[in-house]
């Protein structure tokens, strides 16, 4: 929902009963979102000049900084990440199968005289006879 307000508010200063309509949730509800969205910094209120009682939002012009870079740091992140695993995968197709780890391959359970199910404490239930 905050996303949403924050999205509707992209376009410019809207007046709070506004952007209640334009998202779809109470007034009430969008007054709870945009307190918590102001005391993040991420958007601001300011009061109408004609109606003391009507508040006007609008994006921070700073408050979306810190998210921002955050961002670009896991960005960063994840680009050498996959650079790495774009580096091994070249070098594993080059090789073939050479130089990988080998893949441990599940070990063949002992049924014995029961089921999968029962092995695992799982009572098998009885099915219909045709």
């Amino acid at each position: 929902m905050r996303l949403a307000l924050i999205r509707a508010l992209l376009d410019g200063p809207v007046r709070s009963s506004q952007l209640a309509q334009r998202v779809g949730i109470a007034r009430p509800a969008a007054s709870r979102h945009l307190r918590v969205l102001g005391d993040a910094g991420l958007v601001r209120a300011e009061v109408d000049a004609s109606d003391h009682r009507v508040r006007i939002y609008s994006l921070s012009p700073h408050g979306f900084e810190d998210p921002r870079a955050f961002l670009d740091e896991v960005e960063t992140f994840w680009r050498g990440q996959l650079s790495a695993f774009a580096a091994f995968a070249e070098k594993a197709q080059a090789n073939g199968r050479e130089g990988l780890p080998e893949v441990p391959q599940p070990k063949a359970r002992d049924q014995g005289n029961c089921s999968a199910t029962e092995s695992r404490g799982i009572p098998e239930v009885p099915q219909p006879k045709a």
